[in-house]
């Protein structure tokens, strides 16, 4: 996906997770990573639902893994 000038990689795995990576100029690797689960814990124990969607677009996931103040 590009960002400005930039590609940035955006990789789904299922329909539940979604993740971004992006190297800096610097060498820097930014991964960014969203999920509709709650927890990696048991659901029925800490009842919590997970999400109907993943909250951000990969545009969205994108244009944070190249933000600066990841960096």
């Amino acid at each position: 996906m590009t960002v400005g000038d930039s590609q940035v990689g955006v990789v789904h795995e299922g329909d539940g997770t979604a993740w971004a990576g992006y190297r800096h100029s610097d060498g820097t690797v930014v991964y960014v990573m969203q999920s509709k689960s709650p927890s990696y814990a048991d659901p029925a124990t800490n009842g919590l639902a997970p999400l109907a969607a993943l909250p951000l677009t990969d545009a969205e996931l994108a244009a944070l893994a190249t933000d600066a103040s990841f960096r």
